[in-house]
């Protein structure tokens, strides 16, 4: 792998094992304008005057359409068909804090809580929750839901244990 940087040492790229370019164009504001997969694919990007993505579109026509908050986070992403039909729309919801509580799309819908420390608590996906506490040093110690029962031990910020059920 070979990695590669323009003028303004923003990643441009990477060569791969077999000579292929996957490379990143940028727009004069720094903006990322164009993703040039290795064969050849060309996705593009547009930006509002508040610099948020608006929308990218496949080297096919078809594109993914960006809505923002107030806050410029984004609240809605629409699929569009190359023939401009729409494909399907994800809406997405936060708290007051600004971290993701929901996400919606036609295929499913995932919620997340958090405790006072921003920590995600519960995690549901189309209805199956899997839950989360934390050990006194923030690190995720139990994670319980469709699966048994895990029990994670953490020393100087590495996993130094894993029980799953009762073993």
């Amino acid at each position: 792998m070979c990695y590669h940087y323009n003028a303004e040492a923003e990643f441009a790229g990477v060569t791969n094992s077999q000579g292929r370019d996957w490379t990143y164009g940028f727009d004069p504001s720094g903006r990322l304008s164009e993703e040039r997969h290795y064969d050849g694919r060309m996705y593009r990007y547009q930006y509002d005057v508040a610099d948020r993505l608006v929308q990218r579109t496949a080297p096919d026509g078809s594109a993914l359409h960006y809505e923002h908050d107030a806050a410029g986070r984004i609240t809605r992403i629409t699929a569009q068909k190359a023939d401009g039909e729409t494909d399907g729309i994800t809406e997405l919801a936060y708290d007051v804090a600004g971290r993701l509580t929901k996400a919606a799309s036609p295929d499913a819908v995932v919620e997340y809580a958090y405790n006072r420390a921003g920590q995600v608590t519960s995690e549901t996906v189309n209805g199956e929750a899997v839950q989360s506490g934390y050990d006194a040093g923030g690190q995720r110690a139990v994670v319980e839901g469709i699966l048994a029962p895990l029990q994670l031990a953490w020393q100087s910020g590495r996993l130094s244990s894993l029980g799953i059920g009762s073993h």
